[in-house]
């Protein structure tokens, strides 16, 4: 994570905190734990355990293969044509928004951002109204790519 980090991505734990989550999620969370893979670096926040486990995941997507700057353009089409008729469409969230399965989705400032939430007592709607949450939490705070 922290080459990615070196590279321009961004920590989401600097997006959102603690608090802003469990207000969010309407109980107090744990701390977020970070994650990360070829596409994104994550923060996992959890509340409660067992069959009351909630999970809020924030991740923000990165390029670490190269020191070639990110095409988000590019990677944002291939979402895009990957979930083509599966997807809903927001308004009003940084350049693009969608949200599908339990995902939200956004584009802005040169990057793309997603959130989930995953609990087995927590309804879909909620699931994506929190996330949508995180998502628009976060949109305005997104540092531009050009600024990495």
């Amino acid at each position: 994570m922290v080459d990615a980090i070196r590279l321009g991505a961004v920590d989401p734990t600097t997006l959102i905190s603690q608090t802003e989550v469990a207000t969010i999620a309407g109980t107090d969370v744990r701390a977020g734990r970070p994650g990360f893979d070829d596409t994104f670096v994550s923060a996992m926040f959890e509340a409660g355990s067992g069959k009351d486990l909630q999970r809020l995941t924030l991740s923000v997507c990165h390029n670490v293969d190269d020191d070639a700057p990110w095409d988000a353009d590019e990677y944002w089409a291939f979402l895009l044509d990957t979930y083509s008729g599966d997807e809903v469409h927001l308004d009003g969230l940084g350049d693009d928004a969608f949200r599908q399965g339990t995902y939200v989705w956004a584009k802005a400032a040169g990057r793309i951002v997603f959130a989930d939430v995953v609990g087995d007592r927590i309804d879909d709607i909620t699931r994506l109204n929190r996330a949508e949450a995180m998502v628009r939490l976060v949109v305005p705070r997104l540092p531009s790519i050009d600024a990495a």
